[in-house]
């Protein structure tokens, strides 16, 4: 019995460097990404989508991102008014946990957004309801970020995650909780 315990320990033993190996995520690798974002608390129905590149590095991955959204916000009347943010950004994620094989990853870190916001893009706002809004503004931001990694394929992950963008700019929302999803895959 001691015999077998000690060949099947050195095949275990042996068998640890291919499993390090075999690691999903290596420094210097390259990642596109695509994600949906919908803003958690306030509105269900806003929603954004955002293409990401970046690269892992040690301890985690840089990214910069192109992002859209479309937002309504409730006025005093019936109405709410529409508006639509683009913006483009970057930032770091730092691995805080991950799996041996890196099939799991958990990151938080955060990034910076510079875009531009358009107030009531269609003019669908009725001519009897009046606000001192502009038609739109620039914008810039930070945002803070967590993040689930989760390799379905030795190159895709699925990403799950909440962010809260701060727009310092905005006369409209300056803090918008949001829920994501999205796909990852290393190039």
């Amino acid at each position: 019995a001691w015999m077998a315990t000690a060949i099947l320990s050195v095949i275990l033993f042996i068998s640890q460097p291919c499993q390090a190996m075999a690691q999903r995520t290596m420094s210097g690798q390259s990642i596109l990404a695509a994600e949906v974002t919908a803003l958690a608390m306030t509105r269900p129905g806003d929603f954004g989508i955002s293409i990401d590149y970046g690269q892992y590095l040690l301890s985690g991955y840089w990214f910069c991102s192109l992002s859209g959204e479309h937002n309504r916000i409730a006025t005093t009347t019936a109405y709410s008014i529409r508006y639509m943010d683009a913006y483009a950004g970057g930032g770091y994620l730092h691995r805080i946990f991950a799996s041996r094989s890196r099939v799991f990853g958990l990151y938080a870190g955060g990034g910076a957004f510079l875009g531009y916001e358009f107030i009531d893009p269609m003019n669908e706002r009725p001519s009897n309801i009046s606000t001192s809004l502009p038609s739109g503004c620039f914008q810039y931001g930070i945002i803070p970020e967590v993040e689930v990694e989760i390799f379905f394929l030795r190159k895709t992950a699925l990403t799950i995650g909440a962010d809260s963008p701060i727009f310092f700019t905005s006369p409209l929302r300056k803090i918008r909780p949001r829920l994501k999803a999205g796909i990852r895959v290393n190039i």
